[in-house]
């Protein structure tokens, strides 16, 4: 697995062989990192169900000043911060191991201007759905911010009050949803 864009194109990623852990493929990150060309540079990322750290190093790569990484699996959570490290690029990083849903608290009025989560498969939509009307509640993604939620294709996402879906994509079995902060 590699950077596939930015300052840091070209450069591998550990990644994890865990069935607890997947990884966002190449091609979704292509896509999802194509979408939001240009709504990158200078911001405060938030990447929750991290993984090996693939996504927000992404937006670190192409231009994001800093990001924090949510994960709640400890091989995953050091799989990121190996690749932080490796990638010389930990200094603008903060690495947090724990539940999203529990971690988001202690973020609250963090205005970040792009959030990103890819819960595992098997996560509910209604789960789902109260994650992203708390990242309003809280105010973790700023106005004007997004949010990008991918899922599977049977789990539709519901649209919550303070957000309006920008657009929606098909990769296969996966779904990316765009939410822009109101």
């Amino acid at each position: 697995m590699k950077v596939i864009g930015g300052s840091l194109k070209g450069r591998n990623l550990l990644f994890l062989k865990n069935k607890n852990v997947r990884p966002t493929r190449d091609m979704v990150r292509e896509a999802i990192f194509d979408v939001l060309r240009g709504r990158v540079e200078n911001e405060k990322v938030l990447d929750l169900f991290a993984g090996t750290g693939a996504v927000g190093i992404e937006a670190l790569s192409q231009g994001a000043g800093e990001a924090v990484f949510v994960e709640p699996d400890l091989e995953a959570y050091r799989v990121i911060k190996s690749n932080l490290e490796s990638l010389g690029i930990s200094g603008r990083c903060r690495v947090i191991r724990g539940n999203a849903e529990k971690v988001i608290f202690s973020l609250r009025d963090g205005a970040f201007g792009l959030v990103i989560a890819d819960p595992p498969y098997g996560y509910a939509s209604k789960k789902a759905e109260s994650l992203l009307s708390s990242l309003v509640a809280l105010n973790i993604v700023r106005s004007g911010g997004m949010a990008v939620f991918e899922h599977k294709e049977k789990n539709g996402l519901q649209v919550p009050p303070g957000m309006h879906l920008h657009r929606e994509k098909k990769y296969g079995k996966t779904v990316v949803s765009y939410f822009f902060r109101d």
